[in-house]
């Protein structure tokens, strides 16, 4: 599986995440990218309504399916990852 997160430099939650995040993800094996819009992604309001708030998160399996969520929330990380594991 691999991991995305979605952020922004100006965010303070995305900063507060990431670290919890990365380790969540190097505990279960899934690799880890962060993407920062501007730099990664481009800033145009389209991909601004493509992602509502910040942090963003794709999880992408390994059968192709992919789920995308938003926010703060460390359990629902988890039950994602639970959802998709092996």
């Amino acid at each position: 599986m691999k991991l995305e997160m979605i952020k922004l430099t100006t965010c303070a939650s995305c900063h507060t995440m990431e670290p919890k995040v990365k380790k969540i993800a190097e505990q279960n094996n899934i690799e880890f990218k962060t993407l920062l819009v501007g730099k990664d992604i481009l800033d145009t309001p389209e991909n601004r309504k493509a992602i509502p708030y910040f942090p963003w998160f794709y999880l992408h399996t390994d059968d192709g399916k992919k789920e995308a969520w938003g926010g703060t929330d460390e359990r629902k990380l988890l039950s994602v990852i639970k959802r998709h594991a092996s």
